[in-house]
């Protein structure tokens, strides 16, 4: 059969494009496995019962419970917190530190870790690397899903780690693990228990060479919450960011400092993200990011080198390509730059962190007038607005919590009028 890796959804027959989600070329093939049939009536499910109740009577207070962690970025991406009987769901490239945050807040939860892919001595002596009890640690290596489900059905701890969905497997499932079926299978056992026993987990999942979650989508909808994991290996700094919670704000953001093994919280990112502070420097403009309900700055880099060929190369890294490439444009034809077609331009935001908030194009365009006119910018200002294809530039939503955050830190706002043209304000710099 083929799956797709978009959306999910499995297909008897491959094609171009997703029937569903209409992507292209995201069809892929996997064997069909054989699936042994339990007889009914043995099962447990969550929904145990068709009842007709009024919603109010479905009012549980434990649902809204959160569990603190007492390490602050975590517990601010998820909401204040891990909610109580929630299954959430952390995943990273390999080495950004997963298992390290989870042993820790394993440890402050006195929970269960279950591993399938390291042994009890490499635990053991992670957490003593890290300055961790490991008396307050449980530990359990196996990759046997019904031996999950016995030990919580025993004992019924408060809090679980599952690490990781793809190396269990059941065997109810004649495939090996990490296959879509088995991937299912082990997710939506694990969720039904634990959400009907009130147990608290968090799964750890692979990221593909493209840098997605692993397995089927469905994987995602299943969790209650979707978290990423990233960072640079050779970078100290690393974000977790929330991509799904059915409990809390999408797309906040928290940052951990990755210091002799340890993760440590870093409650003021400006200051990783902003080297350049003091300096006035060609090529380099300072932007005011939001994520989630979070303002931090960021410094954009750029430069530019004359092109050797007809046509002059773009390159970003943790920015948007077809974005840069649209901004380009728009200086080339309405910023009254046309030089920036007789060069390559390179764009970076300062510490490997990602921007996507449209907020930086200004930022983008002044970094690469910067560079390209060798003209310094000032060092006490930021720039924040959105710049249209007919060379616009808008006022970023919540402005006024921007330039809080940067008056804090002695940065002060170039832009000061709502609606102003891209050529007429590079004058102004």
């Amino acid at each position: 059969m083929f799956y797709c890796t978009s959306c999910g959804n499995e297909f008897a027959k491959w094609s171009g494009q997703c029937p569903k989600c209409l992507e292209w070329g995201t069809l892929k093939e996997v064997p069909n496995e054989k699936i042994r049939i339990k007889k009914r009536g043995n099962e447990k499910n969550f929904f145990s019962s068709l009842q007709n109740k009024k919603l109010s009577e479905y009012n549980n207070q434990n649902e809204s419970k959160r569990i603190l962690t007492k390490i602050s970025e975590f517990d601010r991406v998820l909401g204040d917190g891990v909610v109580y009987g929630s299954v959430n769901l952390i995943s990273g490239e390999p080495g950004v530190g997963k298992s390290t945050l989870l042993l820790e807040i394993c440890s402050k939860l006195s929970g269960v870790y279950f591993s399938a892919e390291e042994s009890g001595s490499q635990v053991f002596n992670r957490a003593v690397r890290i300055g961790l009890d490991p008396e307050k640690i449980n530990f359990i290596q196996t990759n046997s899903l019904e031996n999950i489900l016995k030990f919580l059905e025993k004992e019924k701890p408060k809090f679980i780690v599952i690490d990781s969905v793809q190396t269990f497997f059941s065997q109810d499932i004649e495939s090996l693990p990490g296959s879509i079926s088995q991937v299912k299978k082990v997710a939506t056992e694990i969720t039904n228990f634990c959400k009907r026993e009130g147990i608290t987990a968090i799964l750890v999942g692979h990221y593909t060479k493209d840098g997605d979650i692993a397995g089927p989508k469905v994987l995602e909808h299943i969790v209650d919450t979707v978290l990423s994991f990233e960072g640079e290996a050779r970078s100290e700094l690393r974000a977790l960011r929330s991509i799904k919670n059915r409990f809390g704000p999408v797309g906040e953001v928290g940052f951990f400092k990755f210091s002799n093994g340890k993760l440590i919280s870093v409650d003021n990112p400006s200051e990783f993200f902003v080297p350049s502070k003091n300096e006035s420097t060609t090529g380099i403009a300072t932007t005011a990011v939001l994520e989630g309900e979070r303002v931090f700055l960021v410094e954009v880099e750029a430069l530019a080198v004359p092109t050797n060929f007809g046509f002059p190369k773009r390159s970003a890294e943790n920015f948007s390509q077809k974005r840069l490439e649209l901004l380009c444009a728009v200086l080339a034809t309405k910023g009254n730059l046309p030089e920036i077609l007789n060069y390559d331009i390179y764009i970076k935001p300062a510490g490997g962190f990602s921007i996507k908030d449209h907020s930086s194009d200004l930022a983008v365009c002044v970094a690469i007038f910067s560079a390209i006119k060798n003209h310094p910018i000032k060092n006490d200002t930021f720039f924040s607005g959105e710049v249209s294809l007919s060379g616009n530039i808008f006022l970023s939503s919540q402005m006024e919590k921007r330039e809080k955050e940067a008056k804090r830190i002695g940065f002060q706002n170039f832009l000061k009028n709502k609606k102003e043209k891209i050529f007429e304000f590079l004058k102004k710099i």
